[in-house]
């Protein structure tokens, strides 16, 4: 060939590879929608939202700006963050950036449309055609590498076909979530051929230095895989041999990559606070090695590797799936499989480094594969999946340059011989291109929609858990005409069978089997997964999700016509004037009256209503719902005494309404008493009652899921007598649900948030919800100051008690908070105003107390001493504020530990709280308050040995807050309080070095009333 023909070949060459790749994949172009993670990454991506509101409010440049956030997240940071911690997939330790500002330019690039899935999605069209463009750049450099490497034309051929064409790059190619595999991929290729085509023995070319390594850079910052681009560059020069650029070259270049890594490191350790994958958050469905010890995945990762190698070779039986239990897996290298696999990765190995200077290409090409599938074989460590074919996408560009160089080799001996054996050797490898493009074209349709994608699961990979339980899930997600629950409870069961500890999936068989009509059936199932769950955070979400779904199952029992209440209201309203004489309008009025606080509607309904002459069962019964409503106790008692004789008449038998009211206010009866009993001291009465009131709660709940009172009495008794506060906010938000109208629910709910001192983008949001509902209740803002109190937004927690004060809460505790608040974000001068201009009118203890409060924060323990001591006084000379004589002896005495010289007298002070036993005869109320004020004498004398300087002593502190933890525990302290007392005892052992016990403490505090920032914050720093 003539020197004027070469250029005129490879612009042929890349014409055919580009016309190649496009032919195979120009499908992807028609996908219906992103599917299954491309899904979630874009469309469920919180910082993608706010990148589309800047544009719509500043333009493209200013979102491409705010785009960059994305450099400082964690690969799935950003995605569903609103939802519950165990529902999230985070701990991967992912750092991606670059991969995520290409589909966040790609979202830019998307219009949104309406598709079968929803609203508002976006065009996958953008994605796939950036993906496909990513795809023929690779195709090109592969065949420029592979050129390079043989310096023949028919290898860079052969190279180039059999990766544009291949159908192991269908997932990479077609899947928006490959994109990471063809971009890291596409830049690791780049920085090689930068570096073989402009760095040899002969020259070395400054921009191609600088192409070399922005390019290993830009690799690496899309997906951890571009790493091994270092060990490839290695492979080249050693295949190069005296072609090879100088040492001082080659160090510069490897100094350069690996100070890259390095930077990658300190930001991904910045970013994501690891290196490695936290186990505990990859699930076994997705990778049974991440449990399994080191030598079973030494056993397992060369059957992974042959199992690549087969598929390679052999693309007949691809899957988007390879979970559990699809792939075997070794435990030792003794085993067969596993033995022989490493058998085959060794001559492999031996085979490539040996051709590696004959035959540089061959070589290459092996040491390239075996290398690049190292870091995603899962021996150096378990990884997100255990096998999938788009982490094959580059390991596959050595495997591509083998093969060429094997049929190169075939079709030259064949060809020595006879020519027409050579052409018949292009003929059968133009036929195996076809057939491949053609299996390539068909499997991308795979991908085109998450229907077509979860269908076909369990079809390619019949003994993966996943795949029956995708498909089970798609098919009950469908409308309700075109499902087929039967199938869906079969891969249901068909996914447990395979992977038995499979919880999610017994929870959606539970919903699955109810829906499908036997609700019996489906409690069932929910009893039995709540049986197979022990401790833990994400066991405590798991059980509160099957009590939530409990409701879910009721409603599915009686399924509403999807009408609104105030449309509901005024159908019964109609059929009441049609039909005067009809029972039935009335019974289903006077609840809904009720609900939204309409008693005296309710009660001049039941008094027009026939129900006393055609029915006296139901009359008494809805007398029994306005008493309760109207709180009259002893009414409740009376109408109960005669419901519950009545339901003993025969002809009462089908009277399961009544039943349940029956249930409900005996167990709002057996509250009020069991809180009486503990207020008499009776407390073996007291839990006896209280326990079978919430017994008789949850059995209203689960047949009566629509009646809001049911949630809102059942949290109630778990907050004001249980202190099961996790649950109770549980309840009170499906109370909230289904009646916006009762603001005692927005207190209820703001009360056990901040007991629990739980404070997340979740109950933020419920807690502006709560206010927008309400704008003009006083009660609310007090409790909107302390929840913005808790999360350091004292300015704004000072504004909300202001307008409370405006609305007309004009009590001390008001001015106190406002000045409380006010000091903690920095305006004390403003709080001492504020407690000075009402103490003109109003002088009492509490205001004056809030004045040392306030100089004690302020740094002037001594002013604020005097202010507590004259408070002291007054408290002892007006009855009303005895109550807080204790309350401020305390602060007396903290305060003065504070001061110099003072220090022994208020830890005497202390002691003698803590030391003074109570005298026999008390009360066990009186008894437990007085041991609870010696635990927490304790626990500030304790703190005095950690924190004041003169009195510094860990070991007495531990001792000390032992014993509290101790004393606290027996006094039956409330549970947020043991909690704090248990934080504080682990800070005590830390102070002492003794971590493990610190731990431990966390994780007692935890048990004991749930997690908190406070936990959360001494966990991390702890590890």
């Amino acid at each position: 060939m003539s020197t004027a023909d070469r250029p005129r070949a490879g612009a042929l060459l890349f014409v055919v590879l580009t016309i190649a790749a496009l032919l195979c994949f120009a499908n992807i172009t028609k996908h219906e929608e992103l599917v299954y993670d491309g899904y979630f990454l874009v469309e469920l991506n919180d910082t993608y939202k706010q990148v589309d509101e800047q544009r719509s409010e500043h333009g493209v440049f200013a979102a491409l700006t705010k785009l960059t956030q994305v450099f400082g997240e964690e690969f799935w940071e950003a995605t569903n963050r609103a939802r519950p911690q165990i529902l999230r997939v985070e701990g991967q330790a992912l750092y991606r950036p670059l991969m995520m500002y290409t589909l966040g330019v790609a979202r830019l690039m998307s219009d949104t449309r309406d598709t079968k899935t929803g609203k508002g999605l976006h065009d996958p069209l953008p994605f796939n055609a950036m993906n496909l463009g990513f795809h023929v750049g690779c195709t090109w450099l592969v065949a420029l590498l592979a050129l390079h490497l043989s310096r023949r034309r028919s290898i860079a051929w052969l190279a180039g076909l059999l990766f544009a064409v291949h159908p192991i790059h269908s997932e990479a190619v077609s899947y928006t979530a490959g994109l990471g595999e063809t971009q890291a991929t596409f830049f690791a290729l780049v920085s090689l051929y930068a570096y073989v085509r402009t760095c040899n023995a002969v020259r070395t070319s400054v921009p191609g230095l600088i192409v070399t390594i922005l390019a290993f850079a830009a690799s690496l910052f899309t997906k951890e895989s571009g790493a091994i681009t270092l060990v490839l560059l290695l492979l080249v020069d050693f295949a190069r041999g005296n072609d090879a650029p100088r040492a001082g070259v080659r160090l510069l270049v490897l100094g350069a990559m690996l100070g890259i890594v390095a930077a990658n490191i300190a930001i991904r350790l910045q970013v994501t606070g690891a290196l490695a994958p936290d186990s505990h958050v990859i699930s076994r469905l997705d990778n049974p090695l991440v449990k399994e010890s080191f030598a079973a995945r030494l056993a397992t990762g060369p059957m992974l590797y042959v199992k690549a190698v087969l598929l390679f070779l052999w693309p007949a039986s691809l899957s988007a799936d390879y979970s559990f239990n699809q792939l075997p897996i070794a435990r030792s290298l003794a085993e067969p499989g596993a033995f022989v696999s490493f058998l085959l990765c060794a001559l492999m190995t031996v085979a490539g480094f040996i051709a590696l200077k004959r035959r540089a290409a061959l070589g290459f090409g092996l040491l390239a594969f075996l290398f690049a599938f190292g870091p995603v074989s899962n021996i150096p460590v378990p990884i997100g999946t255990i096998f999938g074919e788009r982490l094959l996408y580059l390991p596959s560009v050595g495997l591509c340059i083998a093969l060429a160089v094997v049929f190169d080799q075939i079709g030259r001996a064949l060809g020595a011989r006879n020519e027409a054996l050579r052409a018949a050797t292009r003929g059968v490898f133009i036929v195996l291109v076809v057939v491949a493009g053609i299996r390539t074209s068909n499997r991308n349709a795979f991908y085109s929609s998450n229907e077509v994608l979860y269908s076909n699961m369990p079809e390619t990979a019949p003994e993966s858990s996943r795949g029956y339980f995708q498909r089970a899930e798609y098919e009950r997600g469908r409308p309700k005409k075109e499902r087929n629950l039967n199938i869906a409870i079969a891969d249901y069961k068909e996914s447990i069978r395979i992977w038995p500890e499979f919880l999610y999936a017994y929870h959606q068989l539970a919903i699955a089997t109810a829906e499908n009509g036997d609700v019996k059936g489906g409690l069932a199932q929910l009893d039995l997964l709540k049986a197979m769950i022990g401790p833990g955070e994400s066991v405590r979400y798991l059980r509160n999700m099957i009590e939530l779904t409990k409701a879910q199952i009721s409603q599915i029992a009686t399924p509403g016509d999807g009408r609104s209440r105030e449309e509901i209201q005024k159908l019964f309203e109609d059929q009441i004037r049609l039909a005067p004489d009809d029972i039935g309008p009335y019974l289903a009025l006077i609840p809904l009256y009720l609900d939204q606080n309409e008693v005296q509607k309710a009660k001049d309904l039941l008094a027009n209503s026939p129900l006393p002459t055609k029915d006296g069962l139901r009359h008494t019964a809805s007398q029994l719902q306005i008493a309760g409503r109207e709180q009259r106790i002893d009414d409740v008692r009376g109408l109960l005494a005669t419901l519950q004789q009545e339901l003993t008449k025969e002809n009462a038998a089908d009277a399961g309404d009544v039943r349940g009211l029956v249930t409900f206010y005996s167990a709002v009866l057996g509250r009020v008493d069991g809180l009486a009993a503990r207020a008499s001291g009776d407390l073996a009465k007291s839990q006896q009652l209280l326990s079978d009131a919430l017994t008789g709660l949850d059995q209203y709940v689960e047949k009566n899921e629509g009646d809001w009172q049911g949630y809102f009495f059942r949290g109630e008794l778990k907050h004001m007598a249980l202190e099961q506060y996790d649950e109770a906010l549980l309840d009170y938000q499906e109370a909230l649900k289904l009646n916006g109208t009762y603001t005692m629910l927005y207190l209820r709910i703001h009360q056990v948030i901040n007991l629990l001192r739980r404070f997340d983008p979740n109950t933020l949001r419920l807690s502006e919800e709560c206010e927008k509902l309400m704008p003009k209740d006083a009660g609310l803002k007090m409790m909107r100051a302390q929840f913005l109190s808790a999360i350091g937004r004292h300015e704004e927690a000072a504004a909300k008690v202001k307008e409370a004060i405006q609305m007309g809460l004009s009590g001390s505790i008001a001015y106190a908070m406002v000045s409380s608040e006010l000091t903690l974000a920095g305006k004390a001068d403003e709080a001492m105003n504020v407690l000075t201009e009402i103490l003109k009118t109003r002088k009492d203890p509490l205001l004056i107390d809030a004045v040392g409060s306030v100089l004690l924060e302020t740094n002037d323990p001594k002013g604020a001493l005097a202010r507590y001591e004259e408070a002291l006084a007054l408290a002892q000379s007006s009855p009303e504020w005895r109550g807080s004589i204790s309350e401020l002896e305390f602060k007396i005495a903290k305060t003065r530990i504070l001061i110099p010289g003072q220090e022994a007298e208020g830890v005497k002070t202390l002691t003698a709280i803590a030391e003074l036993v109570p005298p026999a005869g008390l009360s066990a109320i009186e008894q437990r308050s007085a041991d609870q004020r010696r635990a927490f004498a304790m626990r500030q004398l304790a703190r005095a040995r950690l924190n004041v300087e003169a009195l510094k002593d860990p070991a007495a502190a531990v001792t000390l807050l032992e014993q509290s933890v101790q004393l606290a525990r027996g006094a039956k302290i409330d549970k947020p309080n043991l909690r704090d007392l248990l934080v504080d005892l682990a800070d005590a052992y830390a102070a002492n070095g003794r971590l493990q016990d610190a731990r431990k403490s966390l994780d007692d505090a935890e048990r004991a009333a749930g997690a908190n920032q406070d936990i959360e914050l001494r966990r991390s720093k702890w590890q």
